[in-house]
């Protein structure tokens, strides 16, 4: 009997015992856009399998490539799993090797594709699986608590500036939330949310109407709070904004019940280390819809380069949702001699999109798209980090 999805062996000798399997070269055919560390991790479990039980075989590479998975084929499902994805990078990039291997008889099930989107209740068996992981191993699954109290803001402000000339980030009633990283100019609409409805939940984003995304500016939040305190050492400074939208929850019923959303933005800028943190706590978020976070780049990328599944790439231009492995950077010129390099990380960096809109070129990052109402995430929690770097160039 030929099993390529070794972690189900046990159960089939118990249903049949005395069957002779051949055993296929990963322990569980894990779905392509989880973090190339678990790939790795599958691997070497299937070769110890296969070398420890007799009668079982790894088959030549020719059936080996006929379990890989199409990336292009299959990369428009990339955010239908997205939460678990999120979690499974998560434990990728902080624990040792050792501790996956540990770890990987009982989550890896949950990283194959069936549980990432295609089935409601693996999905939701899966999600599980993968925070009670993270809390075993003291990790955090949602955003983390800034502890310094900071200043409580007046109910009216006009604008607020964090940073300096050099490196800042502004916000303002009329202008929203602007960055400008150096002598470059300002990047407008910086951290715009989009909400889109998806007529199709199992394949490719096709959009409902209205056919371009509703965007929802910063310039409506209001300011809430903002540090460091007095009394604090901190050198990095932060800005925390709040706001409501609502919309139809059937978007094709323009006068139906209106799903009331609550969004916290918050905003860290560390001018020494030329970088920006921010967090997204998002709540009332609908299934059926795509929600996005946008980083305006104040500079045309040649090239921007991530990687898909551990292999690299670089794209000249815009590119449209595509996903990627918690890190892309934007390489652009600012004078001949000078190169700026922008970078976006994280855990929740998993999908991406790259086009114009007015004057900048605009990185969307995927918040969240879930496939069906049962799966439906009640709080969306998400963090990035925005940094900049410049390097000089040979004559």
């Amino acid at each position: 009997m030929d099993c390529p999805e070794a972690w189900v062996v046990p159960w089939i000798h118990q249903l049949q015992p005395g069957t002779r399997l051949r055993v296929g070269p990963f322990w569980s055919v894990i779905d392509p856009f989880v973090h190339a560390k678990w790939h790795d991790v599958s691997s070497r479990l299937a070769r110890l399998w296969c070398s420890r039980v007799e009668g079982e075989a790894v088959p030549s590479e020719a059936q080996a490539d006929e379990l890989e998975v199409d990336i292009e084929r299959h990369a428009v499902r990339v955010g239908l799993g997205i939460e678990s994805r999120r979690l499974a990078s998560k434990l990728a990039r902080t624990l040792d090797l050792a501790d996956l291997e540990r770890i990987a008889p009982v989550v890896l099930p949950a990283l194959h594709p069936v549980a990432l989107g295609l089935d409601v209740d693996a999905t939701l068996v899966g999600r599980g699986l993968l925070r009670d992981a993270c809390r075993a191993f003291g990790l955090p699954t949602g955003l983390q608590p800034i502890d310094d109290p900071g200043i409580e803001l007046p109910g009216r402000v006009r604008s607020l500036t964090l940073g300096a000339d050099d490196f800042c980030a502004t916000w303002s009633r009329s202008g929203g939330m602007r960055w400008r990283p150096g002598a470059a100019r300002e990047g407008i609409d910086l951290f715009a949310i989009e909400v889109q409805a998806d007529a199709s939940p199992h394949d490719a984003f096709v959009a409902l109407a209205p056919p371009r995304p509703r965007r929802f500016l910063a310039s409506d939040s209001h300011p809430v709070r903002r540090g460091p305190s007095k009394r604090a050492v901190d050198t990095r400074e932060w800005l925390r904004l709040e706001r409501e939208f609502r919309f139809s929850a059937d978007p094709s019923d323009s006068n139906g019940r209106k799903r009331i959303h609550d969004v916290t933005l918050d905003v860290t800028l560390d001018r020494e280390q030329r970088r920006l943190d921010v967090s997204v706590c998002m709540r009332g978020a609908l299934a059926r819809h795509r929600y996005r976070l946008c980083v305006p780049l104040v500079h045309w990328p040649r090239p921007a380069r991530f990687s898909v599944a551990g292999g690299e790439r670089a794209v000249e231009g815009a590119f449209g949702a595509t996903p990627v492995d918690g890190r892309i950077e934007f390489a652009g010129r600012d004078t001949p001699r000078t190169e700026t390099i922008v970078t976006i990380e994280g855990d929740d960096v998993i999908e991406a999109e790259l086009y114009p809109q007015r004057n900048d070129m605009v990185c969307a990052l995927t918040l969240c798209r879930e496939s069906d109402e049962a799966l439906e995430v009640p709080c969306i929690e998400r963090s990035f980090s925005i940094s900049l770097s410049r390097t000089s160039l040979g004559s």
